[in-house]
């Protein structure tokens, strides 16, 4: 019984690669030498998460199916490096927050891309990042609102889950620091009628 996945440097010419069954774990190395595999379904396995830069020797990728695993954190950055990728399902996992810069594929925005993206769908997301025209939300998840942070608070899309930082800083009187919805560390904006800004948090 497979845990692990082997290496596969060998099958150079492999356009479509299934395994299914009890994969826990993809250690860097893996997919080297596969620069022609266009389609991974890994659906089905024990998976627990997704390291950055294992995908990156598959510059043809253009289907990833990561369905029904274990899947509770992906690193950032971890589907760069394929900017041919189209399809990406990650269904009926465990995953409870997922933020722009693991989502987002920089090699597609670059070339101005889009790709689909399953998620919702089986996890407990309470909201999805909002990253603009290169992810194309499948309908599900199109339904789930963005991620907004409250006042105080900035959302941080480099982490590698949803997490809301407390801001740092200082304003001016009149100003309140990091208003609800921020996205930056450190943002002012004169207060609303009816509230009073302090020059520190």
């Amino acid at each position: 019984r497979l845990t692990v996945m082997p290496p596969l440097s060998d099958l150079t010419n492999l356009k479509i690669l299934t395994i299914e069954g009890s994969i826990e774990s993809l250690p860097h190395g893996t997919f080297d030498g596969l620069s022609r595999l266009e389609t991974v379904n890994l659906n089905s396995n024990r998976l627990s998460s997704i390291p950055a830069g294992v995908l990156v020797p598959l510059s043809s990728l253009r289907f990833l199916y990561l369905r029904e695993n274990l899947i509770s954190s992906i690193e950032v950055g971890a589907f760069s490096g394929n900017p041919r990728l189209e399809e990406l399902d990650l269904t009926y996992n465990l995953l409870t927050a997922v933020t722009y810069g693991v989502i987002v594929n920089v090699d597609t925005a670059l070339i101005g891309a889009q790709y689909k993206v399953a998620i919702a769908e089986g996890n407990s997301l309470s909201c999805i990042p909002s990253i603009g025209s290169t992810v194309v939300w499948d309908e599900r998840s199109d339904r789930l609102p963005a991620c907004t942070c409250g006042a105080g608070f900035y959302l941080d899309s480099g982490a590698s889950q949803t997490l809301c930082t407390r801001c740092t800083g200082s304003c001016e009187i009149g100003q309140e620091l990091c208003p609800a919805g921020s996205d930056i560390d450190g943002v002012c904006s004169d207060c609303l009628a009816g509230k009073y800004g302090n020059s520190d948090f």
